[in-house]
């Protein structure tokens, strides 16, 4: 009976919020939003590059195999990032064991440790006398591995492989790891995890990401001598693993810093948007109400909630159209009510608009990206006619909020060929961020993107998580991100609700409530994280990717002179033994037991340490 009462209540809640809102767009409230300043996304005002010297060398091989060549090619992108200045050297000829000298840190690219030869006596001498040692791919058990197993820190190391389901990472070492929490490493049934040495490690080793079941370990540190070495206990050659590279790299040093990108965002595709009619299945089963009215007075009011509980700055994507038109003449929309009245709600609360297209048909070239067609999507039979309808896009969007800059633009269904992306310049030269996928999905067609700028000069700015049931892969790819580039970025759809493959058929009450669990982990984690609009977000990582560094450590102080520097930037501030005391042309926040954020706001800064 409860139930029976609570679905005609449904129905009429839903139409008196929604006269609400009629009414206050209709008096013009919510009509129109207020000007705001615009994030600078130019490429002008950064202070010239600094010459830095080499602090790393990354060992290889020519007999290197594919894995050592990616895991080779990821550690060099987390090292770029890092702002890292290396040199790799190939060691099959030896002479790697007078470079060592050079160099504070090394970096073996290799599964096989018997490429490095006799040399490898000289490698642990000079880890001795100062030297630090990281391994980015699993080695193999060769004689110079078997040799090393003590150096190492392994007391015993079983004679077959172990399955790992989850990664555990030790309280404080990571942010959005509480010690107690285990981050799934599989991708589904077919990858459900991974295969590691078993090890038990001795007394002297210090333990930083484990296994959930306790077997092995999967990121450790040893002392010997006046250095140390770091070993990763997995082939790291794919993008969630550089989080725990780039820890790893940190763990080499009693105090290490790195530029972040600090940023949050938030992406609602399709939103403001002709909104369906017609009822859904899930809709009425739990609301009985149809799509339209569900939308108005149930989904975007939630949206709402979280903006305020979390401080989220939304980034609406417009769609003028859901038809199929690839051709012109492309149609203006007249019923433009949806979109005044919840563009503008959304621009008022501290929101911004950008564009996701005409229509959802994703932007490749019929004969030239064929192989790029996906589903019932069509291809689009010249370029002019894409400009076309970006410009139409652009002339009623700009009607309907006349204070907005629009600069952001999401791909539909995160399809983009290059045709698309040379149109979107060609038709919108105010755009200059593109905000695709940073993982691939099972269309096999996404265009996926990194952090930085292309070689367009489109700042580009990929959403790493989905929907509101975010999968495990998902979310230890955030947990990475998190630990590397201080950055969260996140999209969903106002139909993920009608769609069962997105778990719509569990009801929107349980979906909403699954992703109130992820903006729990979120910002109880990290809370300092920047809440930013798509815009933004592409300031940010402009800044993050045009930044180069000159670090210097004494025992009571670390410099760091700042290339690329344009008003301010982040870092963050790994120190193990110590803590930040005073500083110079900074500030200083603690995020973990171990980990600071560094926010400069000079080209030149200085971080005095003091006893913990």
């Amino acid at each position: 009976m409860r139930k029976k009462y609570i679905r005609i209540l449904y129905p009429v809640i839903a139409l008196l919020v929604f006269s609400m809102i009629i009414c206050l767009e209709r008096f013009g409230v919510i009509r129109t939003s207020t000007k705001t300043s615009s994030p600078d996304l130019t490429m002008t005002g950064f202070s010239d590059a600094l010459s830095v010297s080499p602090e790393c060398i990354l060992l290889t091989s020519s007999k290197a195999d594919s894995t050592d060549q990616s895991s080779l090619s990821e550690m060099e992108f987390v090292l770029d990032n890092m702002k890292v200045s290396y040199e790799v050297y190939d060691v099959d000829d030896g002479s790697y064991v007078t470079e060592l000298q050079k160099f504070k840190k090394a970096v073996i690219t290799v599964q096989d440790w018997d490429f490095l030869g006799t040399g490898i006596t000289s490698l642990q001498t000079w880890v001795n006398h100062g030297g630090s040692v990281m391994n980015c791919v699993q080695p193999e058990r060769t004689d110079n591995f078997k040799g090393m197993i003590q150096t190492i820190g392994i007391a015993s190391i079983s004679d077959d492989m172990t399955s790992v389901n989850a990664l555990k990472p030790s309280a404080g070492f990571m942010v959005g790891a509480d010690g107690d929490t285990s981050f799934s490493i599989g991708d589904g049934d077919e990858n459900p995890g991974d295969v590691f040495y078993e090890v038990a490690l001795d007394n002297e080793s210090i333990v930083h990401v484990g296994t959930d079941d306790g077997h092995t370990q999967f990121l450790w540190e040893r002392s010997q001598g006046s250095g140390k070495y770091v070993i990763l206990n997995d082939p790291m050659e794919v993008r969630h693993n550089r989080g725990f590279l780039c820890a790893a790299y940190t763990c080499m040093s009693e105090d290490y810093l790195w530029p972040v990108i600090d940023a949050s965002s938030y992406y609602l595709d399709d939103f403001p948007s002709p909104v369906p009619g017609g009822d859904s299945e899930y809709i009425t089963r739990d609301y009985g109400v149809d799509t339209a009215t569900f939308y108005s007075n149930i989904w975007w009011p939630q949206q709402l909630v979280w903006e305020n509980k979390y401080g989220i700055k939304h980034t609406g994507l417009i769609i003028e159209k859901y038809s199929d038109t690839v051709a012109s003449p492309f149609d203006r929309t007249e019923d433009t009510t949806q979109f005044t009245t919840f563009g503008n709600m959304l621009l008022n609360n501290g929101g911004e608009l950008g564009f996701h297209g005409y229509n959802h048909q994703p932007l490749c070239l019929s004969g030239t990206d064929d192989d790029m067609q996906y589903g019932t999507y069509k291809l689009w039979p010249s370029e002019t006619d894409m400009e076309t309808s970006l410009k139409e896009l652009n002339s009623f969007s700009a009607e309907l909020f006349p204070n907005t800059n629009f600069t952001v633009y999401v791909p539909p269904s995160n399809i983009c060929s290059d045709t698309g992306r040379d149109a979107i310049q060609n038709a919108l030269p105010g755009i200059m961020v593109l905000a695709s996928s940073y993982l691939e999905d099972a269309t096999g067609k996404t265009y996926t993107q990194e952090f930085g700028i292309d070689d367009n000069g489109m700042i580009t700015t990929p959403r790493i998580v989905s929907g509101c049931d975010v999968d495990d892969y998902q979310k230890l790819t955030e947990l990475s991100e998190l630990n590397f580039q201080f950055v969260q970025s996140h999209f969903m759809h106002p139909d993920d609700c009608l769609d069962a493959d997105r778990g719509a058929a569990e009801g929107w009450a349980t979906l909403a409530s699954k992703f109130t669990s992820y903006l729990d982990w979120i910002h109880t984690s990290a809370p300092q994280l920047k809440e930013s609009t798509g815009s933004e977000m592409g300031e940010a990582v402009l800044k993050y990717t045009k930044l180069n560094l000159d670090r210097s450590e004494t025992d009571d102080a670390l410099t760091v002179n700042i290339g690329g520097f344009r008003n301010d930037c982040s870092f963050f501030l790994r120190m193990s033994s110590q803590q930040p005391g005073k500083t110079e042309g900074c500030t200083v926040e603690q995020v973990t037991d171990d980990l600071y954020l560094v926010h400069a706001t000079s080209s030149s800064i200085k971080i005095y340490k003091t006893n913990k």
